[in-house]
């Protein structure tokens, strides 16, 4: 009879052990994510940034042509024509192989 009610106890705390363990899954607490339209007349006065790298210099060196661009925040009102180019500090480079003919 001690053998039953004990193996009756050990099922038991097994199934309690598998049920709160389940319950702190994500499954458990999964939410589907309802997204809502978007309206495409959206419209706002504030000019947004975009970023674009403009040559700054160009020169030969150890065989190689090295273009260095700087990145700039440019606005364009709604027709596109820019209206105002912020630099933001961040160069890069790019270098090409010179062919010696």
């Amino acid at each position: 009879m001690k053998q039953i009610i004990k193996s009756i106890s050990l099922i038991g705390l097994i199934l309690l052990m598998g049920s709160v363990a389940y319950l702190e899954t994500e499954f458990f607490n999964f939410d589907e994510k309802v997204s809502r339209p978007v309206s495409s007349d959206f419209k706002t006065d504030e000019e947004l940034p975009s970023l674009e790298n403009i040559l700054d210099d160009s020169r030969e060196a150890n065989g190689y042509l090295v273009e260095t661009y700087q990145e700039y925040e440019v606005y364009r009102n709604k027709n596109g024509i820019i209206t105002k180019t912020v630099p933001t500090g961040n160069f890069s480079s790019i270098r090409y192989k010179i062919d010696q003919k």
